[in-house]
């Protein structure tokens, strides 16, 4: 799940660029209306500028025509810090963006998608989200059942990540591990869960080696966002340098789309601050401690 959230001024395309095609509401109190009427979850996607993982969002996730015919099954609030969203985003406890709150008509929080994500894995979120509650249950009950139930392992560990409980979210993971044979590829998203946990807890050092092993995902976009990850990481550390072992390494990939690539390539020039910024939680706020419903 992404993404520091610092306010970097790195220029990848227009921070402003369109998100043309996902109907947007701009007010939390009607998009909450509109949900109550309709059943639907709100879809919030939190936002600021300058931030360069806003920009990827904007021109990369929030364009794709998946994601926007995914949109129309929720109320989608875009809610600009910029242009007066700032209150709300402190009721959530929102420190660091982009970062997208799945909402019940009353406000609770269901899900979360704590930072950028690429296209597919943004969409798996928003596929997730309206049956995440069920789904917990029912993958808990299929482990009690057979603890060697792979598919159900796999799907706790990102809901044991969002629940902030890391240990469990580990233990399914590496469950998983051991029993799958052969390729690995169905685990990696799960690693990238563990290391979105640890990042969103500023512990970038316990995170860095998860998204290490999605590095080697199949899926392109899959491994993009392991190796953003890592630049968000090391950014934080204040050691950008650092990721670019990670950065090429996704660079040699001949699938790679082009504005992966081109994300990849602008986070290669990254040096580190003069300065030292206040640390933000990188792929997004720790999750929401009010209004939640968990």
């Amino acid at each position: 799940m992404i993404k520091p959230i610092l306010l970097a001024t790195l220029a990848l395309g227009s921070a402003a660029a369109s998100a043309a095609g996902i109907q947007w509401v701009t007010d939390y109190r009607t998009a909450t209306q509109i949900a109550t009427k309709s059943g639907k979850l709100v879809m919030a996607v939190f936002v600021r500028k300058p931030n360069v993982y806003v920009a990827m969002l904007n021109t990369d996730a929030l364009v794709d025509p998946a994601v926007i015919k995914a949109s129309s099954k929720f109320v989608c609030l875009r809610a600009d810090v910029d242009k007066g969203a700032g209150s709300l985003a402190n009721t959530y406890g929102i420190v660091a963006y982009p970062n997208v709150l799945f909402l019940k008509p009353d406000g609770k929080v269901v899900w979360t998608i704590p930072g950028y994500e690429p296209p597919n894995m943004f969409l798996a979120e928003m596929n997730r989200a309206p049956t995440v509650e069920r789904d917990f249950a029912r993958f808990k009950a299929k482990v009690q059942k057979n603890s060697n139930d792979v598919d159900a392992l796999l799907g706790l560990v990102p809901i044991y990540a969002y629940k902030r409980q890391s240990l469990l979210a580990v233990t399914s993971l590496s469950r998983a591990e051991k029993v799958i044979k052969g390729s690995k590829e169905r685990i990696y998203p799960g690693c990238n869960s563990v290391g979105d946990y640890y990042q969103t807890q500023n512990d970038v050092k316990r995170a860095i080696p998860y998204f290490e092993k999605g590095l080697n995902a199949k899926d392109s976009q899959v491994a993009t966002y392991s190796a953003i990850s890592i630049s968000a990481c090391y950014q934080v550390l204040n050691t950008p340098q650092a990721a670019v072992p990670a950065l090429k390494s996704l660079l040699k990939r001949k699938d790679l789309r082009p504005t992966d690539r081109r994300q990849a390539e602008a986070l290669l020039t990254l040096k580190p601050r003069k300065k030292p910024q206040l640390q933000l939680a990188p792929h997004g706020a720790p999750q929401p401690a009010i209004r939640t419903s968990h």
